[in-house]
Formats: structure tokens, C-alpha cells, sequence
């Protein structure tokens, strides 16, 4: 096996991370590799109407996946008050990549709850309501569980949509900007 030195920037890192936070940065590159190059499938053995199945499977998935999304982002402009300008400030920096900023934020605050006594921001409480193992640091009980990636893609969105609105409150129907 190869030994290389290889540069990564450090926001392409922190999102492969956040996919697979099991990963180790090797595997992570592998997988990249073998995606680029196509993984050696020698071994493996599709049905020949794997294609057929596929779109089966898919247009039965598809509309729980779409509800999800729309269900997500509602949740996030349903729970969205002053509280979360704040929030969504902080995750416009990010690329409104809610996992990969919950880390980071979950790290800290478990930090914080273990050594100086956790005080959740305003918005915590509608926030981990909404996105539960994502976000909660200490892990609560009612908020052990986990939305799925379509539902968090659509909390995403929708705070992206929110804070767009936002910083850019004109439109072509209304050409004139509004001072928020």
C-alpha cells in the first residue's frame, strides 16, 4: 500500500468528517479515490434488473424522502423567531451545513456542560426539538433520536431561504429594498 502526503482544505475535511465521523482521514481519501476511479466491483454481482429494481425502489422511497424535506422545512420556519437570528447568522458563515456546525457546537457546549455548567442559548430548546441527536451535547432523553438526512436538508433550506429574505429583502416584484 502507497504512503503519500496529501493537502486537504480544512472545510473539505470537516465535511467528509461529518459524514462518516467514524472515518479515519485515510479511509475518508480512499473512498474518494474509489469514487473517482470506480471501486473494483470485480467481486460483486448486480441482477441483471438491478436498473428496473432501482427505479422501483426509488419512486416508492422518493415521495417519503419529499415529505421529509418539506417536513423539515417547515419545522425550521415554524420554530424560527428572534431567537434564531443569532443561529442563522452563525450558519450563513458555515454554508447553512447544519451537521458540520452542530459538531462543532455539540463539542463545545458538552465542554461546557461538564466543566462550567451548561446554559443553553435561547434558541437550543426549538432547535434540538427539531434536529434532536444532531445537535443535543449532553444527550437528554427526549431528544434521542435522529431526523432523517432529507428532514435535515429541508431545516437547511429553509433557514438559508429565511436568512436570504433577510439580507436580501427585495425582490423583482418589489425592486425597492426593505430596511429589515
Amino acid at each position: 500500500m502507497a504512503k503519500v502526503t496529501v493537502y486537504i482544505p480544512d472545510d473539505l475535511l470537516e465535511r467528509a468528517r461529518a459524514v462518516d465521523e467514524t472515518a479515519n482521514t485515510s479511509q475518508l481519501v480512499q473512498r474518494g479515490l474509489e469514487r473517482l476511479v470506480g471501486a473494483d466491483r470485480t467481486h460483486e454481482r448486480r441482477p441483471a434488473d438491478a436498473d428496473a429494481l432501482l427505479a422501483h425502489a426509488r419512486d416508492k422511497l422518493a415521495p417519503a424522502a419529499a415529505a421529509d424535506f418539506d417536513s423539515g422545512y417547515r419545522a425550521a420556519l415554524t420554530a424560527a423567531d428572534d431567537r434564531f437570528w443569532p443561529l442563522v447568522n452563525l450558519l450563513a458563515a458555515e454554508g447553512f451545513d447544519l451537521r458540520r456546525w452542530a459538531r462543532r457546537w455539540r463539542t463545545a457546549a458538552g465542554a461546557g456542560a461538564i466543566s462550567h455548567g451548561f446554559s443553553p442559548p435561547s434558541w437550543f430548546s426549538p432547535l434540538a426539538t427539531d434536529l434532536g441527536t444532531i445537535i443535543d451535547p449532553i444527550g437528554f432523553d427526549h431528544l434521542s433520536f435522529t431526523p432523517t438526512g432529507a428532514f435535515v436538508r429541508g431545516y437547511e433550506r429553509a433557514l438559508a431561504d429565511a436568512w436570504d429574505a433577510v439580507e436580501h429583502p427585495w425582490s423583482e416584484a418589489s425592486p425597492e429594498p426593505k430596511d429589515p
